[in-house]
């Protein structure tokens, strides 16, 4: 879609590779030479950050109480065998347009070839599992420098992007599957972790932070949190550490054999255009590129909330939120400021490095009692004051002090404003369902985001949204700028703003009331049947209890409008079989409200 709307524009297209890099003042252009410096910069790029002190010594006793009260003590995880089957299907799931490894077998002859070498492929990976040996050819990766901004010639401005061989890819979807279920069936990821775990994401989390701020907000009370940042927190994971936690997490002698060789001897080579760097070890870090790398970053920083006390803390991946309530300002100030200091101790433990820079502190109050929060607060890490910020980032969402969302709406209108001007620029060269797709993946993914987080903003924001989707509805088919807007959505069969984040709200309680997500959003619901022990109406009819609340703030919150419009809501729609007919259900039903208005 970009190189298209480049094209049409006339815009340069940048090269995917830097054609200079500087090294110690020294210019280097040639693509060996700028391979192998980039192949020097990604081996050394965490050695700066990483502890020197040696692996401490520790029991990890929170760690090991917290699996006790889950599993018993001779539960053990075994990587058991797998089928030619299962090869066989991993093989056809692989995109045709996969990237490929160092091995150079890509996805269109694997798939091609899968009745024929999936009985060896089983093979392989099974002995992989008996010998407790990952073969070396699938623990190299392909590394490709994807500029981030700012200095061309800037190796810091770059990130390494890793491609291992697909075949690895087989063993490591096997392997994560099963260690995967063995620690959810024994509940042994912990509920503040929302990264990398089925049915969870941003959505989730968000929901669940902004619904305590509010609450708290309605019971007149101050609320602080820390947005903690890690340095390189998935390259500096320590091996050595991370074995030990997976025995604690009971596996047994064979699986944590052939952990210890799917970690050890990993290499990488850089690749410019067509050159190849030497090859280069990699010393710590979960393997980037790869499908197990994600569940062991998680369950090495599962242990971190075991270590508070006084507050909550969410964790999307290395994303942490720590977070509480009080009467006063000062009370939660020394409440963030005490808690902070077990975190500090984990990451010392646990060789993590925090971001004192990128580590930020806010306070949220309601409209009346933001005013009694003083600018400058104390909450320190390793003596560096966090600064305090009136409006902060976190997943994508831009928080502000009174969770009006106005600093988020802005940079939204902005950024769809920007897209509106391109649409407007080329759409002469777009066929109608061109048109569609660029404001399907360009726009309505941006206003889609999350929407039912932001969604209970003031009406005038909401509004400016609808502008924007009023003039990107007119663009798209050509009609005066003063063309009522409800016939053309209905033509392009879009849900305007407000009527979609409804429907996103309402998807989110069905999906809660279906165990289809987290656990704490299912416990915000409260069904009247699990209430009243008779069968009243709004037993019958799957309706959901309205928390009580004492001002807007508390009427803002996702449970209160989720259950309200819930509620509303024909039990034609609220027992539908399947989430995908629940959606097709819902659409239909707002579609024909939105032809009855016209």
């Amino acid at each position: 879609m970009w190189n298209s709307i480049n094209g049409i524009l006339k815009r340069d297209k940048k090269s995917s590779s830097p054609r200079s890099i500087k090294e110690d003042g020294v210019e280097i252009k040639d693509s060996h030479g700028i391979a192998e410096s980039f192949c020097r910069y990604f081996a050394n790029i965490t050695s700066e950050f990483m502890v020197k002190t040696p692996i401490p010594k520790t029991s990890f006793h929170k760690l090991k109480k917290f699996i006790e009260s889950k599993c018993l003590s001779d539960t053990k995880f075994s990587i058991p065998t797998v089928d030619i089957d299962f090869v066989k299907s991993q093989l056809l799931k692989f995109e045709t347009n996969a990237a490929v490894g160092l091995d150079y077998l890509g996805a269109k002859i694997l798939g091609c070839a899968a009745p024929v070498i999936a009985p060896h492929i089983t093979r392989i990976i099974n002995l992989s599992i008996s010998m407790s040996s990952v073969p070396l050819c699938w623990k190299r990766a392909r590394v490709t420098p994807i500029f981030k901004g700012g200095d061309f010639t800037d190796r810091s401005c770059y990130s390494p992007i890793s491609v291992l061989p697909l075949l690895s890819k087989v063993l490591e979807r096997h392997v994560s599957e099963k260690l995967y279920s063995y620690l959810t069936v024994n509940q042994l990821i912990s509920n503040n972790q929302s990264g990398f775990r089925k049915n969870h994401s941003c959505q989730s989390l968000l929901i669940k932070l902004p619904d305590f701020l509010l609450h708290n907000m309605d019971q007149g009370k101050f609320s602080g949190l820390t947005m903690l940042d890690l340095r390189k927190a998935f390259d500096l994971v320590d091996h050595s550490l991370l074995l030990q936690k997976l025995h604690l997490y009971g596996l047994d002698d064979q699986a944590l054999s052939w952990f210890t060789s799917y970690l050890k001897d990993r290499e990488f080579k850089v690749k410019i255009e067509n050159e190849l760097s030497s090859k280069a070890s990699i010393k710590s870090s979960v393997p980037q590129g790869s499908i197990l790398g994600p569940l062991l970053f998680i369950i090495h920083m599962n242990d971190l909330p075991l270590h508070l006390n006084g507050t909550q803390i969410d964790m999307f991946a290395d994303d942490s939120t720590q977070y509480v309530s009080g009467c006063s300002v000062q009370g939660v100030q020394e409440q963030l400021s005490t808690e902070m200091l077990p975190i500090i101790q984990w990451t010392e433990t646990n060789k993590m490095v925090p971001n004192e820079q990128k580590t930020k502190a806010m306070f949220i109050a309601s409209t009346k009692k933001v005013s009694e929060i003083p600018q400058d607060l104390n909450i320190t890490i390793n003596d560096f004051q966090i600064e305090t910020v009136l409006d902060g980032r976190l997943l994508g969402i831009q928080f502000d002090q009174t969770l009006s969302w106005s600093v988020h709406i802005g940079l939204l209108c902005k950024k769809i404003s920007q897209r509106l001007g391109i649409l407007r620029r080329i759409r002469h060269h777009l066929p109608l369902n061109a048109r569609k797709a660029f404001y399907r993946c360009l726009i309505l993914s941006l206003m889609d985001y999350c929407c039912v987080i932001w969604g209970n903003t003031s009406t005038q924001n909401l509004d400016r949204l609808h502008r924007l989707q009023k003039r990107a509805a007119r663009l798209i088919l050509d009609r005066d700028h003063k063309a009522p807007s409800l016939p053309l959505f209905l033509e392009l069969g879009w849900l305007p703003v407000h009527e979609r984040i409804r429907y996103f709200r309402a998807s989110t309680v069905y999906k809660a009331l279906n165990n289809l997500s987290p656990s704490y959003i299912t416990s915000l619901l409260l069904p009247f049947s699990k209430v009243h022990n008779v069968n009243t109406r709004g037993s019958t009819n799957n309706n959901l209890k309205l928390p009580k609340v004492n001002s807007n703030a508390g009427k803002r919150t996702f449970v209160f409008l989720a259950a309200n419009e819930w509620n509303l809501l024909p039990d034609s729609v609220r027992c539908s079989t399947s989430f995908s007919s629940f959606r097709k259900n819902y659409i239909n039903l707002a579609f024909s409200k939105l032809k009855d208005n016209i």
